[in-house]
């Protein structure tokens, strides 16, 4: 089924703000993930405490971790994420990096939770705009305009008709025909 070109353009649009939606949405989470990680500090913790949710996509966990911060000062911060990669046991040791400015906001010191969602609706952005870009120039577009006709553009009435040269012959009209001398009658002469 053809597509108009008005509905390829809509789409190409639509796919567009989607991309770029994602890449503005990676380029804050990645912002956000720099300004944690500048104004954080590794430590190791113990988990306490764990939440567990389940839904139908399946079971996540998100620990709560026990830590002492670069003072030696007793914290108590839950993860930014829950992840089913997350089911430790109470007790467990496990590294963290806690913010500065607030201990018990913490994250689990893994690239993941750090840099993953960051990354992950970037890579998402940038294939959709490409995908968007490499449509909207690529064959598709070009065969839309192979199948359409261009008509011939039609002589303006105030023109004055072209004139051919003289080795271009008109089909449409006959050339005038000329006798030639071995056609005729002789003319005989006599002599007196």
């Amino acid at each position: 089924m053809a597509q108009s070109p008005n509905t390829r353009r809509i789409l190409r649009w639509v796919f567009g703000i989607f991309g770029g939606f994602f890449l503005l949405a990676g380029a804050v989470l990645g912002y956000l993930s720099y300004d944690f990680y500048i104004n954080s500090d590794p430590a190791r913790g113990t988990v306490v405490d764990i939440e567990v949710n389940s839904s139908s996509d399946g079971t996540t966990y998100r620990p709560k971790v026990r830590f002492l911060d670069a003072s030696g000062r007793k914290w108590v911060g839950t993860t930014f994420l829950s992840s089913s990669g997350y089911d430790f046991d109470i007790g467990e040791r496990v590294d963290i990096r806690y913010d500065r400015r607030d201990p018990t906001s913490i994250r689990m010191d893994n690239w993941l939770e750090l840099w993953g969602f960051a990354t992950i609706f970037v890579v998402l952005g940038a294939v959709v705009i490409l995908v968007v870009m490499l449509i909207g120039s690529g064959r598709g577009g070009q065969m839309a305009a192979r199948r359409t006709p261009v008509p011939d553009p039609a002589p303006k009435p105030d023109m004055p008709k072209q004139i051919k040269p003289a080795h271009v012959m008109d089909h449409e009209r006959k050339p005038a025909i000329k006798p030639r001398a071995m056609d005729r009658q002789p003319t005989v002469r006599r002599r007196r």
